[in-house]
C-alpha cells in the first residue's frame, strides 16, 4: 500500500469515526469498529486498489448509520465545546469590529475632548464608550452581565444536548 493510500484510508476511517461518535457508539465500539474496518480496507486495497475500495464501502455516514442503530443517543459534549468556542470567537469578532465602527462614527462626527456613548445594533443593552483626549483613546463597552454568555451557553446546550443524560439507555449496548 503507497503512503497516499493509507494517508486516504486513515482520512475515511477518522470521519466514519467522527459520525460513530455523531450517532452515539460508546468509544471502545468505535474504536473496534475502525479497527475492523482498517483491516478491511486494507485487504480491500491490497486486492482492488483504494478507489474502488472507498467506491465499494460508501459514504462513511451511512455506515456509521448502519453500527449506530440501537445504541442510546448520548450527549455529545465535545461538539458543544466546539459550538461554544465559535460562537465565543465570532462574537468578540464582531463585538470588535462594532467598536471600531462606533470609533469611526464618533471620530467621522468631529468630536473631541469628551466621551461619548451610545447604543449599537445589535448589542442589545450594551453602551459604547469613546473618548479622545490629546494622545490618547479610550474605547468600552458596557453591558448586563447576561448578555455575553447567554449566546455561547445557548450553543452549548443545543450541541452537547446535556438533556439526553436524563433519558433511558438502551440496555443491550451499556
Amino acid at each position: 500500500m503507497s503512503a497516499l493510500d493509507t494517508v486516504r484510508r486513515e482520512m475515511l476511517i477518522n470521519r466514519f469515526s467522527g459520525w460513530l461518535e455523531y450517532y452515539g457508539v460508546p468509544r471502545r465500539q468505535r474504536r473496534a469498529e475502525c479497527a475492523e474496518l482498517r483491516g478491511n480496507l486494507d485487504q480491500a486495497i491490497a486486492a482492488e486498489g483504494y478507489r474502488a475500495a472507498a467506491d465499494n464501502l460508501g459514504h462513511p455516514r451511512d455506515l456509521a448509520r448502519a453500527v449506530g442503530e440501537g445504541f442510546a443517543s448520548r450527549p455529545r459534549w465535545v461538539l458543544g465545546l466546539y459550538a461554544l468556542l465559535a460562537v465565543v470567537v465570532v462574537q468578540t469578532l464582531a463585538l470588535m469590529g462594532t467598536m471600531i465602527a462606533f470609533a469611526g462614527g464618533v471620530e467621522a462626527s468631529g468630536v473631541t475632548g469628551r466621551e461619548v456613548s451610545g447604543s449599537v445594533f445589535p448589542w442589545v443593552g450594551a453602551t459604547f464608550f469613546y473618548e479622545e483626549s490629546g494622545e490618547t483613546l479610550s474605547l468600552g463597552v458596557d453591558w448586563p452581565w447576561l448578555w455575553p454568555i447567554t449566546l455561547p451557553l445557548l450553543a452549548w446546550f443545543v450541541t452537547a444536548r446535556p438533556w439526553r443524560l436524563l433519558t433511558r439507555r438502551d440496555a443491550t449496548h451499556s
